[in-house]
């Protein structure tokens, strides 16, 4: 929707340190400038590691959508066929997708998008990695995962999917 006129109460529910990430994710995917203080704000002072993971990746969202080519109007990222707003990146070979995918140490962002490329991608090696990482040490990560298999609807990734829920 991205609606801006929501910005005041995604705000209040971002402050609010007992309600979900969601407030943050919004504000991401509204992606307006306007946001980044309120964003930057949360990602130091909120206890949730979730917020904090989500307020990453809602700034540099925005910071994405501030590099959009104003001559032809295109970012970095592709279209999402599944009709999201995804980071994704460059496609890479699988086997690369798969370690940042999997290695701890990466940005939740950079994680986010070697996911989303790898579903866009689909085929068997791409899904084995990312049911992989259904044991990501990050709850927000794994709860995205799940969403990709989701999406998906890959019926080898329903028995792991059965197990972890």
């Amino acid at each position: 929707m991205q609606d801006d006129e929501a910005i005041p109460a995604l705000e209040s529910l971002l402050n609010d340190m007992s309600l979900h990430p969601i407030a943050a994710e919004a504000l991401g995917a509204i992606g307006l400038a306007c946001n980044v203080d309120i964003l930057k704000k949360s990602l130091i002072m909120d206890p949730a590691q979730e917020v904090r993971e989500t307020c990453e990746l809602a700034l540099k969202r925005i910071e994405e959508l501030s590099n959009v080519d104003t001559e032809n109007q295109s970012s970095t990222t592709d279209k999402s066929p599944f009709e999201s707003i995804d980071p994704a990146a460059a496609f890479s070979s699988i086997h690369q997708l798969r370690q940042i995918l999997l290695e701890e140490s990466k940005g939740m962002y950079e994680r986010y998008a070697a996911l989303f490329v790898l579903r866009n991608h689909g085929g068997e090696e791409a899904d084995s990695a990312i049911v992989d990482s259904l044991s990501a040490n990050s709850a927000l990560l794994r709860h995205e995962v799940a969403y990709v298999l989701g999406q998906l609807q890959n019926k080898s990734a329903l028995a792991t999917l059965s197990k972890i829920l």
